[in-house]
């Protein structure tokens, strides 16, 4: 969901044990899949700041395939130790980091209830020396300690926003989160192994 550039931060919090309600609540992609397991438990917790949504979601398993609208970049990553996923075709089973642009694909299995960040941003970020996916999302493996502080940020963004709902709408917050989220991923990128 793109908020205004008017509408103020806000954290929102989602349960799903529907296959269709959690089909329903993503938004900034068309998603199509298949579950894997019979019955569902999952979450989503989606921060929206101007500019840019961090969702945090504990899916379940599932086949998906995946097109982002366009106008945006998506940046994600595991939030678990070790992810039985394939994603594009590859598995990613270290740490990883996924990035791709408006209109671009992709195709994942996951094999079990994994957790995951995806952060979008809108309108796409260029000029930072990301990778510049084409069609399909491009996967890399980042090194642990860029895995660890983007966990880490996020963890602790949440607990902000859950904490201090208040505080987000002070003049200079809700960007210092954006641009601590991007310089994160910019060194993620920076040091990325392959």
């Amino acid at each position: 969901m793109t908020p205004e550039l008017s509408s103020p931060p806000a954290l929102r919090i989602f349960r799903f044990n529907d296959v269709d309600e959690f089909r329903q609540s993503v938004r900034a992609v068309d998603v199509w899949f298949t579950p894997l397991a019979r019955r569902i438990s999952a979450s989503q917790t989606i921060l929206t700041l101007p500019g840019c949504d961090i969702n945090l979601v504990t899916s379940f398993p599932r086949v998906m395939d995946v097109q982002l609208k366009p106008g945006c970049t998506a940046v994600g990553f595991a939030m678990t130790p070790r992810s039985a996923l394939r994603m594009n075709g590859i598995d990613a089973d270290m740490p990883f980091l996924a990035i791709g642009r408006g209109g671009g694909t992709y195709t994942a299995v996951e094999r079990t209830a994994l957790q995951f960040t995806s952060v979008m941003f809108t309108p796409e970020v260029l000029g930072r020396g990301w990778p510049e996916p084409g069609q399909d999302f491009l996967v890399f493996e980042m090194t642990a300690d860029a895995q660890q502080k983007l966990r880490g940020l996020v963890l602790e963004v949440m607990s902000f926003a859950s904490t201090s709902p208040d505080e987000l709408a002070t003049p200079g917050v809700s960007d210092g989160i954006k641009e601590s989220m991007l310089a994160a991923i910019d060194h993620a990128f920076a040091t990325r192994v392959r």
